[in-house]
């Protein structure tokens, strides 16, 4: 946290909380970064770089690594097949999930899905 004066260069902790808790209370849904500028007040390119301040990441990547590890769960620990988990968690398709899921995980949903459960089979490609 940077201090000039009086003002800190970061979300108090009871804004980034509230942000925090709309993004995982809201994975499957738009989260536009106008609609989390909302919640604490702030234009849209402010609150953008307050949160990059406050987390090391720009909202949309934020909200990216959350729902590949919510999807990481899903895959693991139920039998819904891939297209519904990259759903279930936001993307608009398989295909932009499983782009996303790849970069991020460094392997695909199917495979993530083989080595760390036992719902691993054919209908879940």
């Amino acid at each position: 946290m940077f201090f000039f004066g009086v003002f800190s260069f970061d979300l108090p902790p009871f804004g980034l909380r509230l942000v925090l808790d709309h993004i995982h209370n809201n994975l499957e849904t738009m989260l536009s970064l106008v609609d989390l500028a909302k919640l604490v007040h702030l234009s849209p390119q402010h609150f953008a770089n307050l949160f990059r301040e406050s987390t090391g990441l720009a909202p949309h990547q934020y909200v990216l690594r959350e729902r590949v590890q919510k999807a990481r769960s899903l895959l693991a620990q139920t039998s819904l097949p891939i297209v519904d988990v990259s759903l279930a968690v936001g993307f608009a398709n398989q295909s932009h999930f499983t782009e996303v899921f790849h970069r991020l995980v460094g392997m695909t949903p199917k495979r993530h899905r083989q080595r760390y459960s036992g719902f691993a089979f054919k209908a879940s490609a």
